[in-house]
């Protein structure tokens, strides 16, 4: 019954499903919520911090409605207690709608595309203090991510169960830049889309590197490096994305020949229960 209501939630002309398995959101914790209603599908996520809510809808008088029957289940809170509703890939027609019940923007994150990373690469020396991360690495690369938290909207650092599934899955790659024998910088990434016509993509997912070792080119030469890598295993082009207030990182990009559309991007919004507090 879940998986029917998934697919045809699918197909609705506002989604933020598109990039999601159903095995992803079955429903499992006891808080979890669920609204499947004719033209409307919101499933709120129990997590630490409150709810994330995954959604679906045909209209924007659909989404509102169910949106506030969902908010008003979360408005009583013990004294002191707060509540964090996050949603993503929120559509402009739809952003009067959540700024209405309170939502705020917390992330937007922009499209950058290289279209051939065999240039400005191959010619760069390669960097002997770049290599594979390695098991025993996994919780200071943990850390490090970590570490990086609020230096970008939308980043929250990875768990080490996190950073051990990805390094361990089918065409994906962690690079780590160590110094004095200590990890300074992390670079996550997978190529995918091998049956695309223009050839396989890297994504560049993630970059992040400690704070103490800012403004050192180690994000530049983890970057170079990664797309080394993808060169290597057969991948034509790259695709990352980044919040569009993320300037150092953009600059990094831009010098790597990543370059975006002039498109919204993925909008993501929060609305914070109980509490005065900053988002």
């Amino acid at each position: 019954m879940f998986k029917n209501s998934f697919l045809k939630a699918k197909a609705y002309k506002y989604s933020s499903l598109q990039y999601l398995d159903v095995e992803e959101l079955e429903l499992q914790a006891p808080e979890d919520i669920l609204i499947d209603e004719p033209g409307v599908f919101i499933l709120c996520k129990s997590v630490d911090e409150g709810h994330n809510i995954h959604w679906a809808a045909e209209s924007t008088e659909l989404f509102r409605s169910a949106l506030i029957d969902l908010t008003s289940k979360f408005i009583q809170l013990p004294v002191g207690g707060t509540h964090r509703m996050y949603i993503e890939f929120i559509h402009p027609d739809l952003m009067p709608v959540m700024e209405s019940l309170g939502f705020k923007i917390v992330s937007q994150f922009i499209d950058f595309w290289n279209e051939d990373i065999s240039k400005k690469i191959t010619d760069q020396a390669e960097s002997p203090f770049i290599r594979n991360i390695e098991p025993k690495d996994y919780l200071q690369v943990s850390m490090i991510t970590k570490a990086c938290i609020n230096l970008s909207r939308g980043f929250y650092g990875e768990e080490l169960d996190f950073i051990q599934t990805w390094n361990e899955s089918d065409h994906s790659c962690i690079l780590v830049a160590e110094l004095n024998k200590s990890i300074v910088g992390v670079c996550l990434l997978n190529i995918y889309g091998f049956e695309n016509e223009k050839g396989p993509v890297l994504w560049l997912r993630e970059l992040a590197v400690d704070p103490k070792y800012h403004n050192q080119g180690i994000g530049h030469k983890l970057a170079v490096e990664g797309i080394r890598w993808g060169n290597n295993n057969g991948a034509k082009r790259s695709f990352l994305a980044a919040d569009k207030e993320n300037r150092n990182a953009i600059r990094i990009y831009n010098k790597m020949g990543y370059n975006h559309k002039d498109e919204v991007g993925q909008i993501n919004m929060a609305l914070v229960l109980g509490t005065e507090e900053p988002i």
